[in-house]
């Protein structure tokens, strides 16, 4: 897993500091089809529910275009200017999984219909006043958060939490309120978190990852020169000890 950044040749940056910018979530189809001899008959009905918001692949777009003061937290909106120029996107990325790859499809339809992005509506989440670079490394320290969880799950770990717990470290101003869309994990009535509860709990998790943030800080603080893969080398944050 990372924490990736597709910017565009057409990007206008630097950004100041302190300037405030408005943070999207960006959509991409991303269902598990089915493939076997018979079973990929149900793959038709899914065409009809694959680009709703909780079945989509979730990312952000912080952008220099604030929206309109009609458009509220939560609410879909469409960009004036192209977002290849006013935007930073960040996304969780599995760039390979490997033996784990085999029977699964992490894209839209895998190889006949490729993941894209499929419409010029965002989610507006808030603003913040955060440089791509303070967000970057709060995202990374995230990635690793979820590697120490146990690393990517479609289900329990996967780019929606990574997005609902970087929140917390992007929308942290005292009275700021955000609206996130509904997880894939939070249909049918949590049911598919029987057996995993430890982790259903997502403002533990948060409150777990801002916990761990620290211990990174403070240890980039005595060592200048480390970033997050070291301190994970060294131990710091063992999965073993944040459930305790």
């Amino acid at each position: 897993m990372r924490a990736l950044s597709r910017v565009s040749p057409d990007y206008l940056a630097p950004i100041l500091p302190n300037t405030e910018r408005a943070v999207y979530i960006f959509l991409r189809p991303c269902v598990q089809t089915f493939k076997g001899p018979y079973t990929r008959y149900l793959n038709l009905p899914i065409r009809l529910i694959y680009k709703r918001t909780e079945l989509s692949h979730w990312g952000f777009l912080i952008s220099t275009e604030i929206p309109s003061t009609d458009t509220g937290p939560g609410k879909k909106c469409t960009l004036r200017e192209p977002w290849e120029r006013t935007s930073y996107p960040l996304e969780l990325d599995v760039p390979d999984l490997d033996e784990a790859a085999k029977g699964v499809n992490v894209g839209s339809f895998e190889r006949r219909f490729p993941t894209t992005q499929t419409t010029r509506k965002f989610i507006y989440v808030g603003t913040t006043t955060l440089t791509n670079d303070e967000i970057q490394e709060k995202a990374e320290v995230v990635v690793e958060f979820l590697r120490r969880e146990g690393g990517y799950h479609g289900i329990y770990r996967n780019c929606q939490h990574f997005i609902e717990i970087l929140s917390s470290f992007i929308f942290d101003r005292e009275g700021q309120q955000i609206r996130l869309p509904k997880r894939a994990d939070k249909c049918l009535g949590g049911v598919l978190w029987l057996g995993m509860w430890k982790f259903r709990n997502i403002g533990k998790r948060i409150e777990n990852a801002r916990e761990f943030y620290e211990q990174t800080r403070q240890e980039k603080e005595k060592l200048p020169s480390c970033n997050v893969a070291t301190l994970a080398e060294k131990g710091l944050g063992d999965e073993t000890r944040l459930y305790q």
